[in-house]
Order: C-alpha cells, then structure tokens, then sequence
C-alpha cells in the first residue's frame, strides 16, 4: 500500500517516535540497590576476604545483582563493640539501604531496636531470641543460623573421642555472645562425666589474661565459641594451645587452618550464599517476614594433622575416618 501525502507524513513522525522512545528507554540508568552490610567483627583492608562476605557478594551477583552495576555495597564494623551497633545501624538507614545484613551474635536485637524501617537479614549463632518462630519471623526480619549454639554439645561430645580421659574442659568466649552456648554445653557436662569451666575474652585486649587463665584451670581439653573476638585471634589461639600441648575443638574450618586440631561446625559459605538469597528475594520485592529464619544444613568435621604432629599427639582413628578435610 502507497502512503501519500499526510499520511506519509503521519507514519514518518509516528515511527521516529517510536525510535526516539526506544533509544530514551534503553539509556535510562538501571536502577542501583544499596545493602548495608554490619558486621560485630574487626575491619579488613578487603572485606571480600573473609569466607561470608565473599560468597555473599559471589551469590548476589548470581541472582543477578552485581557490585558497581545496580549493586552498591555499604560495609561496616562493631569491632566486637555492642554500643557501635545502633549508631551504624542509624548511619545505614538513613543511607537509604533497601536491606541491611547483620554478621554475628546478637545483633539482631540492637539493629531492629535502631531500625523499624528498613529490611533486615541476619546472621547469627546463636537462636534469634526476637521472634516468636523461626517460619515467622514477623517485622523487617528475616535471616540465617549458623546451629553453632545448638552443636556445642556435640563439640563436647567430640573431646570424649580425642581425649577419652579427659575430665576437666575449659569453654573459651565472649559471654556476651556465647552465654546459650555455654550453658547448652554445662548442661551436656554432667551425662558426660566432665566439668566444664568457663574462661571469658569480651575483648582483643583480653587476650593475655585470658590465656593465663586457662593455664591456672589446667584442662584436658579447650573448646573456642565462634564469636567475634576468637574468630579475629583464631592464629593466637591455635599457637597458644600447640604451645601448651592442649587439645583444642573449635566450630568452623577456618579455626582449624589457622591451626587448630579440630573443627566442627556449618561452613561460612553456606550462610553467605544463604544470606545472599535472601537479600536478592528482599530486593525483588519479598517482604522479610514472609521468609522464614533459614538453618544452616551442612556440618564439617576438620582435622589438622599437622598440629597434631607437632603436638605429638594422636587422632583416634575413628576420628579421622568421619571427617570430611584432613589438614596435613
């Protein structure tokens, strides 16, 4: 068909319309996410060097939000300080965060008393005592727990395998993080015939005297909470507990790199990748209370057997047997 005169005109002015449309919807600026993240560890030069941050940011970027594209990351860190907490969290909501993550133990109660507003996501180790139910969390809450509390008796469980005369036992921790941890594992001491005495570190600068301290109780055995201030002197710990010649049970596999004898815990990976899907779900739209509290479901057993060696002490077999690295 011949398009003449006007409508010529007509379909020559609706066609760069069209043209000039498509091109103005193509150049518009995809939209950028901002995620806080808050972590009650210590700073480091590269973030993305610690196992959950990594795989954090890996897993979003799978889901198709990735940093420097319509992604911007927010970092920042308590330093194993509670009253930092809620004026971070203070700085990151009025930052405009579409989500915050929160990394470690009892963050959750301080950011949701500083933030009503913005979806949260945490992760922690010990159960999240601000929720009625873990399938609904309810508010601007959602997140992912790692079970250590809850397997600190089986880590006491484990010292009657690599110490089988073992009968005093030392608990290593911050008793403003690991204070549920402890007393499920006080509670496991008595059907297992050990005592369980507790040895307290709220800080880096505790170190010394801490470490003085499990000298005087003179245990068999030694088992390290994963809070924030261990996990950042997990290397002192390990040398310290080599030097003295005392079985050490940690909960993640980094403790045991750093070189620990053992570890049994959930894997960091699995809460960042966790932790990842939640945030993209959060920023397509779900809301935090219709995502239930996520556990972690993978547990690894690591044996050094390195540090064993050099301890001139021996792995029972049965032990190495079940685990799944073997550090050597």
């Amino acid at each position: 068909m011949k398009l003449r005169g006007a409508a010529w005109l007509a379909f020559l002015l609706a066609s760069g319309s069209a043209a000039l449309w498509t091109s103005a919807e193509a150049q518009q600026p995809q939209r950028v996410h901002r995620v806080g993240v808050l972590s009650f560890g210590f700073p480091t030069p590269d973030p993305l060097t610690t196992p959950i941050n990594s795989r954090l940011v890996e897993r979003l970027a799978e889901l198709g939000f990735r940093e420097g594209h319509n992604l911007a990351l927010e970092w920042r860190w308590a330093e194993a300080k509670f009253e930092r907490v809620q004026p971070l969290t203070v700085e990151l909501s009025n930052g405009k965060a579409d989500a915050i993550v929160t990394i470690g133990n009892k963050l959750a109660e301080l950011v949701t008393a500083a933030n009503t507003r913005v979806p949260m996501v945490s992760l922690s180790c010990d159960p999240h005592s601000i929720v009625a139910s873990y399938a609904r969390p309810g508010g601007n809450f959602t997140g992912v727990t790692c079970m250590s509390t809850e397997l600190s008796p089986k880590r006491l469980e484990s010292v009657r395998h690599l110490v089988p005369s073992a009968s005093r036992i030392v608990y290593l921790h911050d008793p403003n993080q690991g204070a549920t941890g402890l007393e499920l594992t006080q509670k496991a001491s008595a059907q297992l015939g050990l005592a369980v005495r507790a040895v307290e570190m709220s800080s880096k600068g505790d170190l010394e005297n801490a470490l003085a301290a499990v000298v005087r109780e003179r245990p068999d055995a030694l088992l390290v909470y994963p809070d924030a201030v261990t996990f950042s002197l997990r290397k002192e710990i390990a040398d310290f507990a080599l030097a003295q010649r005392l079985p050490a049970i940690y909960a993640y596999k980094e403790y045991a790199e750093a070189g620990g004898l053992l570890s049994y815990g959930s894997t960091l990976t699995e809460l960042g990748d966790r932790a990842g899907e939640l945030v993209a779900k959060i920023l397509r739209g779900v809301k935090p209370h219709e995502l239930p509290i996520e556990q972690a479901m993978r547990v690894s057993l690591t044996l050094n057997l390195k540090t064993a060696q050099a301890m001139n002490f021996t792995i029972p077999r049965s032990l190495l047997l079940r685990a799944d690295r073997v550090i050597e």
